[in-house]
């Protein structure tokens, strides 16, 4: 039996998507009872996404300022989102349906050439 690990693909992700994929992460871990404890509370988590959202409609006519104000609202999403990815395997018991119900998505365990 393999080690189920969280793909860290969502750093790649456009502003747009990331915004999308950080919702469905709160959605999947409010109320799960399979993670009773996360890293980062939902409470900080939950914001993040709006920050985000409102950088991106001021860049449209802000200029660098909002831009580097955008940049930095991913960077925390980054940063809230991997410390929750190292929560979610252990918490998780090495149960994929369970991982997968936190909204995140699994690594991939195939380690052919």
């Amino acid at each position: 039996m393999s080690i189920q690990h969280v793909s860290l693909s969502f750093a790649q992700l456009p502003d747009a998507a990331l915004d999308e994929f950080t919702g469905q992460v709160i959605a999947g871990l409010t109320g799960n009872a399979a993670f009773p404890t996360p890293t980062v509370s939902l409470a900080d988590l939950v914001p993040a996404p709006q920050t985000l959202e409102d950088a991106l409609t001021a860049m449209a006519t802000e200029g660098k300022q909002a831009t580097a104000t955008k940049n930095a609202a991913r960077a925390t999403i980054h940063n809230l989102l991997r410390q929750e990815a190292n929560y979610l395997p252990g918490a998780a018991n090495n149960d994929l349906a369970t991982l997968l119900s936190s909204g995140f998505q699994a690594a991939s365990n195939n380690n052919t050439q």
